[in-house]
């Protein structure tokens, strides 16, 4: 006989993307053009993103591991590797 189990499991509810800041909306819409495949927009915002002053290294980070993404899903393995790197540093 097989218990009931379901009364124990609940489903979570829908939870928004946190984080409403300029950057955490920014990386979120940079990340969404990556994944749509629309890498040329991806990195051209990525660029503008990492071109302002005030990044701090983590958020540098954040934002070059998606560039790194873009050029590894375009098949520039060699170059997202050190991108990788960069945003480890």
């Amino acid at each position: 006989m097989a218990k009931n189990i379901s009364k124990h499991f609940r489903k979570r509810s829908y939870q928004a993307p946190g984080g409403n800041s300029s950057f955490a909306l920014e990386l979120r819409k940079i990340g969404k053009d990556a994944s749509r495949k629309k890498h040329d927009i991806a990195l051209a915002r990525a660029n503008q993103l990492l071109a302002s002053a005030s990044l701090d290294s983590c958020e540098q980070a954040r934002v070059l591991s998606i560039v790194a993404d873009c050029e590894f899903f375009q098949g520039h393995f060699e170059r997202a590797a050190g991108i990788y790197l960069q945003a480890a540093a």
